[in-house]
């Protein structure tokens, strides 16, 4: 059946092909390089946590871009010239390029994770430096973004673990423990204003009784630098797919289709 079809679709289908992965590759470089550039409004990204998937999820795309991109071109110049010898050379680039995508899904998902401890744990410890802490100059600012944060997303917490209460290591709790010895955390982490959540002495007890915001701070920012990192997931996916369809018909080319030249 594969040696009856007409010599048309053994012209047309590699240049179709080749035309996919040049417009592919070019609105990924030009997403990627728009999205790279984007400016993100402090009060929309109080910690650069939206910022850092933006950069990490734009720089992957653009490269992904130009790889889509390139296998274009190659392609079409394979298609334009129709040598049997290059056929075969782009099904072993294309075998070499899906190599490569499995060790970009490896790499992105080890260093994606790594760097979300990284992020986390510094974090953590900007939240302990500098909330609550007036002897610095860039402290009241600090608190009033991480205030604003946690009041409108809502959250509560900056450890990656909602059974943590890290405010009662910063010099928030260390001010105000002088005046108020009851109090642990601040209001912006209370659903309502009442003691049983500012004077909570177990988080997670709290948050389970719907005292306090249920997710710590840093899991909602986690989202937001996911969804840039998922997109890329896609990205690599569907120019996989792409190279193993490309990947097929060239192989049935060879096998089954017309006289090309040696």
């Amino acid at each position: 059946m594969i040696r009856n079809l007409p010599p048309l679709f053994w012209k047309i289908t590699p240049l179709v092909i080749a035309g996919m992965f040049i417009v592919s590759g070019l609105g990924l470089i030009i997403f990627g390089s728009v999205t790279y550039n984007k400016t993100v409004n402090e009060e929309e990204d109080v910690l650069g946590f939206i910022e850092a998937g933006f950069k990490t999820g734009s720089t992957l795309t653009i490269s992904v871009g130009v790889i889509d991109f390139f296998i274009g071109l190659f392609g079409l110049g394979v298609a334009l010239l129709n040598a049997r010898w290059l056929h075969k050379v782009y099904s072993g680039f294309l075998i070499f390029m899906l190599l490569g995508n499995l060790i970009t899904f490896y790499t992105l998902t080890t260093s994606a994770n790594e760097e979300l401890r990284e992020i986390t744990n510094l974090l953590k410890d900007a939240v302990q430096n500098l909330y609550g802490n007036n002897t610095r100059t860039d402290g009241q600012e600090f608190t009033d973004l991480v205030n604003k944060l946690m009041s409108e997303t809502p959250c509560c917490g900056f450890s990656g673990n909602e059974k943590e209460n890290i405010f009662l290591k910063t010099s928030w709790h260390e001010n105000i423990k002088t005046k108020f010895s009851t109090i642990n955390l601040p209001d912006q982490c209370c659903t309502t204003h009442s003691d049983k959540c500012r004077e909570a002495t177990d988080i997670a007890d709290a948050r389970n009784a719907g005292h306090v915001h249920p997710t710590d701070c840093i899991n909602e920012l986690y989202k937001d630098y996911g969804r840039e990192l998922f997109a890329v997931f896609v990205e690599v996916t569907l120019s996989t797919i792409m190279q193993i369809v490309s990947g097929v018909y060239t192989v049935l080319l060879l096998m089954y289709g017309p006289e090309t030249k040696d």
